[in-house]
């Protein structure tokens, strides 16, 4: 072999030498890359399906909001599947503060959300049947019947030769007097005239009445009570209520059974329900007068809350603002009428007149509300029946109950469903 074919042989070996290492070389660069690829697929997968879980668990936490706002029915834990995910909810309850979990499982990754909410309202203690300013209390003609206590920085007298009865407590501030009421607990007053008291009696100077118990002369006189509400307070919830948006006048007439859902209406000759029923999913401020004809129901999504009707024009409360409840008319909580879920409506009144214009009339068996009239006179007539009154003064006759109910103690005002909640944390936690 001569010497140039052995160079040329040579040549082509280390041709194919480093062509075999460019090979490796660029097959081991492929693998790596391959290798970093599958990996970062890999990892972008598991992300993907972590922030599906996380976004289903988020979903079940929104599922459930919307379940305890609406008042809609929902039970403790609940599971249920959506796009592959697994969803577990479980919703704790402590008073106001509702705790909602939940948890999602999408191919076996695991988030869980935690929120807690609280109900943000105004809770109204009514701890008396009855609660009356310095305009006292009349009760007049027979069987008029308060089923609880009362307090009255007024006057409380029967008026005619009747049965004025309170069964529980009476409590009568400052230097006024009670006269000719049978009261079937005990009795607090200046002076206490004709009447009967079934348990003991707390005095400075007493006449023609009868204790069951113990009897303590020259007792000091009980302080004022202050309304439940500030004015303040009454005129937030007219803000509540015209958030919801000022309603259409031809509502102010009410031509069929109708469901409102909160607002504020101008209704310059009144807001009359014409025998048609009301269903109140909000608060609902009408500048003038009302009149309601039929049931008026507090819409299911109040759940264990309670709402109002506020009658208030504010250029013209001597003469305006008066509610009007006629014959039959029921007054219903949030189960509907013929339950008793501890929710109420209650008819809200700023008319200030005196004499014998009536900011509230409750007329022939009406039933089942909470009637306010802080600056005027609330009527009851002819076997009328409510759940609370609280007036600056109060007038009742022939046969007419206020059934007081413990519920009452603590009763959760909101505007209307959805819109007392407030989120107070929002976190994952797991």
């Amino acid at each position: 072999m001569t010497l140039q074919k052995l160079k040329d042989n040579s040549s082509g070996f280390a041709a194919i030498f480093v062509l075999l290492i460019l090979m490796t070389l660029a097959l081991a660069v492929t693998y790596s890359l391959s290798a970093v690829i599958n990996t970062r697929i890999s990892i972008s997968s598991i992300m993907l399906k972590s922030a599906q879980s996380y976004y289903s668990a988020e979903s079940g936490i929104e599922d459930a909001l919307l379940r305890v706002m609406k008042g809609y029915n929902y039970t403790a834990i609940n599971d249920f599947v959506l796009v592959d995910s697994d969803i577990n909810q479980t919703i704790t309850q402590n008073g106001n503060i509702t705790t909602i979990e939940s948890l999602s499982s999408h191919f076996n990754h695991l988030r869980k959300v935690k929120t807690e909410i609280t109900l943000s309202s105004t809770v109204a203690q009514f701890h008396y049947g009855v609660q009356v300013g310095a305009g006292g209390l009349e009760m007049a003609q027979t069987g008029s019947t308060i089923h609880g206590n009362l307090y009255s920085d007024g006057p409380v007298i029967e008026v005619g030769k009747g049965n004025a009865t309170v069964t529980e407590s009476l409590i009568v501030s400052g230097f006024n007097s009670l006269d000719g009421i049978t009261v079937g607990v005990d009795a607090y007053a200046n002076a206490i005239v004709d009447s009967e008291i079934g348990g003991d009696a707390y005095y400075q100077t007493i006449s023609g009445s009868t204790v069951g118990g113990t009897s303590y002369p020259e007792y000091p006189n009980s302080p004022e009570l202050g309304m439940p509400f500030t004015d303040a307070e009454i005129d937030s919830f007219k803000a509540d209520a015209a958030a919801f948006g000022t309603l259409d006048p031809s509502l102010c007439s009410l031509s069929s059974d109708t469901t409102i859902n909160g607002g504020k209406i101008v209704c310059p000759t009144g807001f009359d329900t014409n025998n048609n029923d009301l269903i109140l999913n909000g608060t609902l401020w009408v500048v003038g007068d009302v009149t309601l004809g039929s049931d008026i129901i507090l819409g299911s999504g109040y759940g264990k809350s309670s709402g109002m009707i506020i009658a208030d024009d504010p250029l013209n409360t001597s003469t305006k603002g008066k509610i009007l409840i006629n014959n039959a008319v029921r007054v219903c909580g949030s189960a509907g009428c013929g339950f008793n879920n501890d929710t109420y409506i209650m008819l809200l009144s700023t008319h200030s007149g005196i004499g014998t214009s009536y900011a509230i009339d409750v007329r022939n068996t009406a039933d089942g509300a909470i009637t306010y009239s802080a600056h005027g006179i609330i009527f009851l007539k002819n076997n009328a029946n409510v759940k609370e009154a609280i007036a600056y003064k109060l007038v009742t006759s022939n046969n007419t109950d206020v059934y007081y109910e413990d519920g009452l103690a603590n009763v959760n005002f909101i505007s209307g469903p959805g819109r007392g909640w407030v989120v107070n944390s929002w976190i994952e936690i797991e």
